[in-house]
């Protein structure tokens, strides 16, 4: 059965970051593993915890006068580096699910991806959710704002970190 059937919606963004051969891609990838997708004032992930399979952690978004806080839990990493030889795109990703006591049910995933074909660097999310607690199917049409707006702040602190310079 599809997920759209299940009730979930889908999202999906992905946008070009940079351009360069390893070292961007590098630079892509520690981004991620620094949470640095993450840290927009109104919504973080603490920066210290580890991108590890079976690592729970808190995504924290601010609404008012609140922080909510949605526990999760890595699931998956994807590391392609071994199959730079093969393949003509080099991926690093990682996926969650929520836990009990999130506002949504659903999966997330991050990836940074290395086109060697002309040497893009692209930042991708994907995820499907559905209401999970009564507040979210209360205020699912801001629900579904939010993740838009978290989908267009999260790739434009990527392409902002990846043009800053590393001293």
């Amino acid at each position: 059965q599809s997920i759209e059937r299940q009730g979930f919606a889908i999202n999906h963004s992905r946008v070009k970051i940079g351009h360069g051969q390893e070292e961007a891609f590098i630079r892509a990838k520690n981004l991620l593993q620094d949470w640095r997708h993450f840290q927009l004032g109104w919504a973080f992930v603490p920066r210290e915890t580890p991108i590890e399979r079976g690592q729970g952690f808190n995504v924290c978004s601010k609404e008012g006068l609140f922080w909510i806080v949605n526990p999760l839990r890595i699931r998956y990493i994807r590391d392609d580096r071994e199959q730079a030889r093969k393949n003509n795109k080099i991926v690093y990703a990682f996926g969650s699910g929520t836990l009990q006591g999130h506002l949504l049910a659903g999966e997330e995933r991050f990836s940074v991806e290395w086109n060697k074909e002309d040497d893009s660097i692209w930042y991708e999310i994907f995820s499907f959710s559905k209401p999970a607690h009564f507040l979210s199917l209360a205020t699912y049409p801001y629900v579904r704002f939010k993740q838009r707006l978290f989908a267009k702040q999260s790739s434009d602190k990527m392409i902002q970190e990846m043009r800053h310079k590393v001293s």
